[in-house]
C-alpha cells in the first residue's frame, strides 16, 4: 500500500503543514487553523491528478460543440424556410447527434472524426448555395463573417472556396494541442481546472507538494501522476442534501453523485459494513428513479411504517446515510481518500463514538484512506481507542494545530504528534480518563 504525505505552508493562517496521509490522519485544533484548507487544497490536487486527461478532453470537446452550434445556426442563416429538405434535415439530425455524444463524455478523437466529417457534409451542401443567386450577397458576406468565428484570425476566409480546408486545419491543430497538453501536464492547467471545474477562485498556495511513495509530483511546470489513488471523496456537511444546495457547492453535487450512481461493484467484505449501518439507522437507504429520469435516495424505516426522501431525515441520520451508500455504490475502496470536515457535527454523543467506529472499520475493511479534521475531544479519543482495539492505530496520526507567540500570532503550524492525543485534550482541557471507555465498550 502506497504512502502519502502533503505539504502546504505559508497559506492564509497555515505557517506550515507537514501531513502523512498513511491511513486514518486526525486533524485537530481551533477553528480557523487552516484544517479544512489543508483538506481541501489536497483534495483539489487529487482530483485533478487523476482526472487531468478528463478535464483536458472536456475543454477540447466543449470548443467542437460551441463550433457545431455556429454550423447549426449558420444552416437556419442559409436555407431559413427551405431548411426542411431532407438533406439538410440529416445534417442538422448530424450535428445534433454528435453535441449529446459530446454530453456523455465521447473521446477526444472520436468526437474530431465525426466533427470533420460533418464540416465536410456542411460545405457539400453550402457550396452550392453560394454558387446561386438563391442567397443575396449581404447574406452570403454575413455568413462568412459568421463562420470565421470558428478559424483563427490569421486563417480567416473572405470566399467559402477553402473553408473546408481551414477547417480541417483547424482541427488539427486543436488535437495537436490536446495532445500537447496531456503531455505537459502544465501546472497552468491544473488551476485552471480547478477554478473552472471546482469553482475555487481563492488564489492558489505558493508553496504545495504531494508525496506518492517518497516521490512529489508537484512541480513548478507541471502535475505528475498518481498511481495508486483512483479518487478524492471530499464531504464538508451533509446538512444540506437537497437540490437547491446541490447548485452552490461542488463537493454536494459531486456527494449526490456518488450516492447515486453505482460503479457496478459491493464487494463482499462490504456487506458486514452495511449491516452495521443499517442497524443503526434502523432502516436502509433505497433508490427510485423517477419519472423525470432521475434518481431519488429515499429512507426505508425497518418497520416499514416509514419512508422519507433522504433530505428530509435528521442531519445526524444523513452522516450515516452517505456511508452507506458511497459503500454499496463502491466509492469506498483502497485507492480512495476520503475526507471529512467535523465528521461529529450534528451526532448525537452515543453516535459519535459509533460513527468513530465505522470510520476506522472503514479503513481496516476496505483500505480506505481518511482524513478527518475535528475539534471534539470524545471523536477524537473514540478513533484512538477504537483504532488500537482493531489494530490499526501504526496507521493512524494525530495532528494539532498550534499558533506561536511572534510576528504572526494567528499563523499556525501543524505538529505531528503520532499516537499521543494528550496535547489535544490539554488544548480542550478535558481529562484523559475518558478515552478507556471507548475501548472497552462493545457497540
Amino acid at each position: 500500500m502506497s504512502k502519502y504525505r502533503f505539504n502546504i505552508s505559508d497559506y492564509h493562517a497555515i505557517e506550515n503543514a507537514d501531513i502523512l496521509v498513511d491511513g486514518i490522519t486526525v486533524l485537530a485544533g481551533p477553528n480557523g487553523s487552516g484544517k479544512s484548507t489543508i483538506s481541501k487544497w489536497l483534495y483539489y490536487m487529487v482530483d485533478v491528478a487523476t482526472r487531468f486527461d478528463e478535464y483536458v478532453g472536456k475543454g477540447v470537446n466543449d470548443e467542437f460543440k460551441h463550433s457545431l452550434q455556429i454550423l447549426a445556426r449558420a444552416i437556419r442563416e442559409i436555407w431559413g424556410y427551405r431548411s426542411s429538405r431532407s438533406e439538410i434535415l440529416s445534417l442538422a439530425a448530424n450535428i445534433d447527434a454528435l453535441k449529446k455524444e459530446i454530453n456523455v463524455g465521447a473521446a477526444v478523437d472520436e468526437v474530431a472524426k465525426k466533427y470533420n466529417s460533418i464540416v465536410a457534409e456542411f460545405t457539400e451542401q453550402v457550396r452550392p448555395e453560394f454558387l446561386s443567386d438563391d442567397v443575396s450577397a449581404l447574406r452570403k458576406v454575413r455568413v462568412i463573417n459568421y463562420l470565421n468565428q470558428l478559424i483563427e484570425d490569421s486563417d480567416n476566409i473572405e470566399t467559402f472556396d477553402n473553408f473546408e480546408t481551414k477547417m480541417f486545419q483547424q482541427t488539427d491543430r486543436m488535437l495537436d494541442d490536446w495532445e500537447k497538453r496531456l503531455s505537459t501536464r502544465s501546472i497552468k492547467d491544473v488551476y485552471s481546472f480547478i477554478e473552472e471545474y471546482l469553482r475555487e477562485d481563492d488564489v492558489a498556495p505558493e508553496s504545495m507538494q504531494l508525496w506518492e511513495d517518497d516521490v512529489n509530483i508537484i512541480s513548478e511546470e507541471s502535475l505528475g501522476s498518481l498511481f495508486n489513488i483512483e479518487r478524492a471523496i471530499y464531504i464538508d456537511t451533509p446538512m444540506a442534501l437537497n437540490a437547491k444546495n446541490l447548485a452552490d457547492n461542488v463537493f454536494l453535487q459531486r456527494l449526490h453523485g456518488n450516492m447515486t450512481h453505482s460503479l457496478g461493484r459491493t464487494l463482499d467484505k462490504s456487506k458486514m459494513l452495511l449491516l452495521r449501518i443499517a442497524r443503526l439507522l434502523n432502516g436502509k437507504i433505497s433508490q427510485i428513479d423517477s419519472l423525470l429520469g432521475e434518481t431519488e435516495l429515499y429512507y426505508e424505516r425497518k418497520d416499514e411504517h416509514l419512508k422519507l426522501p433522504v433530505e428530509k431525515i435528521a442531519t445526524g441520520m444523513k452522516t450515516f446515510a452517505y456511508l452507506y451508500q458511497l459503500i454499496k455504490n463502491g466509492y469506498l475502496v483502497d485507492k480512495t481518500i476520503l475526507m471529512i470536515d467535523e465528521p461529529e457535527v450534528h451526532l448525537h454523543p452515543q453516535w459519535i463514538v459509533e460513527y468513530a467506529r465505522l470510520l476506522v472499520l472503514i479503513h481496516k475493511t476496505l483500505g480506505t484512506k481518511l482524513i478527518l479534521a475535528s475539534h471534539d475531544p470524545d471523536f477524537i479519543a473514540a478513533i484512538k481507542a477504537i483504532a488500537k482495539r482493531e489494530e490499526v492505530l501504526e496507521e493512524t496520526n494525530f495532528y494539532i494545530s498550534s499558533s506561536e507567540e511572534q510576528e504572526c500570532s494567528y499563523r499556525y503550524n501543524f505538529k505531528w504528534l503520532g499516537k499521543d492525543i494528550e496535547p489535544i485534550f490539554e488544548s480542550f482541557n478535558i481529562a484523559l480518563e475518558r478515552i478507556q471507555q471507548y475501548g472497552d465498550t462493545d457497540i
